[in-house]
């Protein structure tokens, strides 16, 4: 009974694999009882490489077939969320989407675009590669492995890309957040409230001084 204690500890069970992982190959998962994917990282990476390659192989027919009449875009900025009835003409192209379109539509990709590329970008790939070390890559809000820079504040809503304001993250917080303010995504997890304090009082106000210089 001590040696399955010890196991259930140090171990978890990844529901891709069907076998015990240990516990530091899972990301966290705030509503999970285990705290815990249900799968380890490195099969949600696997399972996404072949997902892609499933929807990447699909015939130009198959692509064509795939485009609703109309989809509904969430927005981006100024510009709210709302249906756009031709999906065809409305939205770009992507094979790697389910429906072979983008998430926004062309209005809204090219507002984000114009952001972007306003923003003063000054990481090059040996300023990132320092940026995760310095962390280790881990994420900053979950702990988990953080395979991305997450910009706390988003560059659509003022923030800037500087070293006070990017942090690595995971997949999973990086997809979850978007381009939401902090404060508004922290809101929905209270999981992260540890995070949020230190946010409170050393970040924010550290990319606010970098933002006036």
């Amino acid at each position: 009974m001590a040696t399955a204690t010890i196991e259930a500890t140090a171990t978890a069970w990844c529901s891709g694999h069907q076998r015990y992982e240990p516990v530091g190959e899972f990301n966290p998962h705030p509503t999970r009882k285990t705290g815990l994917q249900s799968y380890c990282y490195a099969w949600g990476v696997a399972y996404q490489k072949r997902h892609m390659a499933k929807l990447s192989s699909r015939s130009r027919a198959e692509l064509d077939a795939a485009i609703p009449k109309s989809k509904w875009c969430p927005g981006y900025g100024d510009i709210p969320g709302h249906i756009v009835e031709d999906a065809r003409s409305g939205f770009s192209r992507s094979k790697y989407r389910a429906d072979n379109c983008l998430g926004r539509c062309k209005e809204c990709t090219r507002a984000q675009k114009a952001v972007r590329e306003a923003a003063q970008c000054c990481f090059t790939k040996d300023r990132r590669h320092e940026l995760m070390s310095t962390y280790g890559y881990v994420c900053f809000y979950c702990e988990g492995k953080a395979t991305t820079l997450d910009h706390l504040q988003p560059v659509e809503r003022g923030g800037k890309t500087c070293v006070a304001n990017i942090v690595p993250a995971c997949q999973s917080c990086n997809s979850s957040k978007k381009d939401r303010d902090i404060a508004v995504w922290l809101q929905h997890r209270p999981d992260l409230d540890s995070v949020w304090i230190e946010v409170q009082q050393y970040v924010l106000p550290e990319c606010e001084r970098g933002a006036t210089n």
